[in-house]
């Protein structure tokens, strides 16, 4: 008899049985022989196609995406829909509904880490030193850094690019004081 189907739902298949080559003896009794014993028009087949039916529904889950921040926590998004591979070997989208258990989630957290480095942030200027002549004005210049959680921190400046340091004071009025 011929052998299960290779694939059981989706498509056509292929099965296969033990095809071999009979003679039958003077007393009546049959023996194997080669196969070029039997002529090629009485050879049976040993494998014929065999169709299935269509598969169960099922979740076909896609990679995710990109993360939308490189720290402090973004989201990777990604495909997830409910296909059948028909009897045809055709994959259509079906209703979710038809998919067995709940969805696999679509959306997930991802580089939940501190950003690195921090930003430095200037304080407005401070009124000049002087009304006149070359006075200094001065500034107040912190690092801030974006926590894993999205909070924002003030920071030592050590986790701040120095060479990006905004300078803390400049000079001011150069105009020359009224005479007395």
């Amino acid at each position: 008899g011929w052998g299960a189907c290779s694939l059981s739902c989706g498509g056509v298949g292929a099965q296969d049985r033990l095809v071999y080559c009979e003679t039958t003896l003077a007393d009546g009794s049959t023996v194997n022989t080669t196969d070029d014993q039997c002529p090629a028009a009485s050879r049976l087949p040993a494998r014929q196609n065999c169709q299935t039916p269509s598969c169960a529904p099922e979740w076909a889950i896609y990679e995710y995406g990109s993360c939308t921040r490189s720290c402090a926590t973004g989201q990777q998004d990604r495909v997830v829909t409910c296909e059948q591979l028909t009897f045809r070997a055709e994959t259509i989208l079906v209703s979710d509904e038809q998919c067995p258990g709940p969805k696999p989630r679509t959306v997930r957290q991802c580089n939940a880490v501190d950003c690195v480095p921090g930003v430095w942030q200037a304080i407005p200027w401070q009124p000049c030193s002087l009304s006149c002549a070359t006075g200094t004005q001065t500034r107040g210049v912190l690092c801030e850094q974006v926590k894993a959680n999205g909070d924002v921190r003030i920071v030592g400046d050590d986790t701040c690019l120095a060479a990006a340091r905004p300078a803390d004071r400049r000079p001011c009025n150069a105009v020359p004081c009224p005479a007395e």
